[in-house]
């Protein structure tokens, strides 16, 4: 599974891990447990791979991910503030070439 952290936001370090969960969390309630690519998922330890892209970048992969998490503004970040963008699980040969350029949180 891939999250993208929107870097322009400069959440703290407890936020990105809410607005990670929050992604992982809608994530559990789509994911039909007998595809084959969730069984090889489940079977590898559940990888969430974390990584980090700048306004411009995340703009661009909108419309290419799977989900994308809206804050309410409650606390760090202004409400409807897109903060972290969800890729489905996947085999590692078929991770897109614009998730593979972008660096690690």
């Amino acid at each position: 599974m891939y999250f993208v952290v929107n870097k322009r936001l400069k959440m703290g370090k407890g936020k990105i891990a809410a607005q990670v969960a929050h992604a992982a969390i809608a994530l559990s309630r789509k994911l039909d447990p007998k595809d084959p690519v969730h069984k090889e998922w489940d079977r590898k330890h559940h990888a969430k791979i974390v990584l980090a892209a700048e306004e411009a970048t995340f703009t661009k992969l909108v419309p290419l991910c799977d989900h994308v998490v809206t804050d309410m503004g409650l606390t760090q970040v202004p409400p409807g503030s897109q903060t972290v963008l969800r890729w489905l699980p996947r085999s590692s040969d078929e991770v897109p070439a614009y998730l593979r350029e972008l660096k690690l949180l």
